[in-house]
């Protein structure tokens, strides 16, 4: 993997946002959009110096394996929703779909038992 120190330092808006994008991914580019460009040179001068010696963004990071039986580990999720249930996101595709049960569930009649 390559690191960006063989370079020029950065020294207008547009090399700096393509450095930061270099070591923090394309993803990153959208928290420098709406920075003028003073806070881009700040927030770069800080990270540069932080960062430069670091290794690039990894768009391909690959699972690490467990150091016991060496198989991919698999990461499962445990609310009060149950196992593998939770919905961290309101953009989550499941997440309307859930409100919707879950209404419907807190508007059905208790069932009444009877005693023994």
């Amino acid at each position: 993997m390559e690191t960006t120190t063989n370079i020029k330092i950065p020294s207008n808006r547009k090399e700096r946002v393509k450095w930061l994008a270099q070591k923090f991914g394309q993803g990153s580019i959208i928290v420098w959009a709406d920075k003028t460009d003073r806070e881009v040179k700040n927030e770069f001068t800080s990270m540069y110096r932080l960062y430069n010696n670091m290794k690039d963004f990894d768009e391909e990071v690959t699972p690490s394996p467990c150091i016991i039986c060496g198989s991919e580990v698999m990461w499962i999720t445990r609310c009060g929703c149950g196992e593998g249930l939770a919905i961290l996101d309101k953009d989550d595709p499941d997440y309307e779909k859930r409100i919707i049960e879950i209404n419907e569930e807190s508007n059905r009649p208790a069932e009444r038992r009877t005693p023994v």
